[in-house]
């Protein structure tokens, strides 16, 4: 039973070049803070894959795809 559960498991979360425009914003407007330091990480396919691998599980498939976030407005970046 816990192999099939496992083998099924199944993450979504942002990847690489997610919230480039924002941090690309900013560093337009804030010309001294280069580069922006972000708290996030959002790795590539392949170093996502690696890390998952070298901790025990098994990569069979995997996929970066956009999808876009409207941001408009003054409280855009709430989301």
């Amino acid at each position: 039973m816990y192999s099939s559960i496992y083998n099924v498991t199944n993450s979504r979360f942002g990847g690489q070049g997610n919230v480039a425009t924002i941090v690309d914003a900013l560093e337009a407007e804030i010309p001294d803070a280069h580069p922006v330091r972000t708290p996030w990480y959002f790795p590539s396919l392949g170093e996502y894959a690696s890390l998952l691998e070298s901790n025990g599980f098994e990569v069979t498939y995997a996929r970066l795809f956009d999808r876009p976030t409207t941001l408009s407005g003054y409280t855009g970046l709430e989301r």
